[in-house]
């Protein structure tokens, strides 16, 4: 799926595009107030094999106390602003479970298990390989996670962090059942679907795993019919790719998918405001959000009111949007 090479492809569209933007006061629409969301923890993870007991815990950048931290020469964030950025393809569905042709720009509103850890220095791990070591992975949805035993893998959930205040979900809290939903909608694992769906029917990563189940209300166990905690572990700590993403029940209950853009809901921090077929797509500020700032713990995010996708496939046409941003 080459999923490696479009994440590189979109670190530096990003970069281009924020040449091309410059940040003005947007007004997000107004949401009804989701329930108070809860603060970051930090996230483990602990490996265990037949022999020995390993945990790995999220990595950190350590500094000098006279030099503070790596970002400290960037400047503070500050809230308010558009960011536009560029993508060269059209968004033709808004469900993950079709596959990862949206993967590069779903994460705007929909959450994953685990991402990278924004702490670490950019010259330690820059991200632009698909392959992650564990240390340099942090929880998302996941607070902690480690093996039952050498084929089961469990994951805890945070609690506190709810869907986006829309329809049909209205601002519910995220519950393990969310994630066994998606696991059993993607793989024809239960709950109804007794097959893969068409992107992930050989989709290899997953061949191996068995069941997902809830084991309460904020853990899952994932089982595997092989004992080999290494792959188990990159498997499950994948960060690029739709299959990661964790889409809301209530939504495809109703209306069957998520291929509309009406019905693209999530947990995360912006809600898909408005989507031109071919054009760009608009994103708005989640203001219950509940994530913070990895670098700046008391800081909610996100920080711009606007996110502004433009979808732009030739350079051609990205030089003339150039040029009119230059003459307005």
């Amino acid at each position: 799926m080459k999923k490696g090479a479009i994440w590189i492809v979109l670190t530096g569209l990003i970069l281009t595009s924020l040449v091309l933007s410059s940040c003005s006061t947007s007004t997000s629409a107004t949401k009804t107030t989701q329930p108070t969301s809860a603060s970051t923890t930090t996230a483990t993870s602990t490996i265990i094999s037949p022999t020995k007991t390993v945990t790995s815990t999220t990595a950190t950048t350590t500094t000098a106390a006279t030099t503070g931290n790596w970002w400290d020469s960037l400047g503070k964030p500050k809230y308010g602003g558009t960011m536009t950025i560029r993508v060269s393809q059209n968004i033709v569905d808004f469900d993950p479970i079709n596959g990862n042709r949206l993967a590069n720009v779903e994460t705007a509103w929909i959450e994953r298990m685990f991402a990278d850890d924004w702490t670490l220095n950019p010259s330690i791990c820059n991200y632009q390989v698909e392959g992650r070591d564990s240390a340099y992975v942090k929880g998302l949805l996941a607070a902690s996670w480690e093996f039952a035993d050498t084929s089961t893998f469990v994951v805890h959930l945070r609690q506190g962090i709810h869907w986006q205040n829309i329809a049909p979900a209205n601002g519910r809290e995220l519950v393990a059942s969310d994630v066994v939903y998606h696991y059993d909608r993607m793989l024809g694992l239960g709950g109804g679907f007794t097959a893969p769906a068409t992107a992930y029917a050989g989709f290899v990563p997953y061949k191996s795993l068995v069941s997902v189940n809830a084991t309460d209300k904020y853990s899952i166990a994932f089982k595997w019919n092989l004992n080999n905690p290494e792959f188990i572990l990159e498997t499950m700590e994948r960060i690029p790719g739709a299959d990661v993403d964790i889409e809301c029940p209530e939504a495809v209950q109703q209306w069957g998918n998520l291929n509309d853009w009406r019905h693209a809901i999530g947990t995360g921090p912006f809600i898909l405001q408005n989507f031109v077929d071919g054009s760009s797509a608009t994103c708005v500020k989640n203001t219950t959000y509940w994530g913070h700032d990895e670098r700046y713990p008391q800081n909610q995010l996100p920080y711009v009111d606007e996110l502004n996708i433009l979808i732009i496939p030739d350079n051609a046409r990205l030089y003339r949007h150039y040029v009119l941003a230059r003459l307005m």
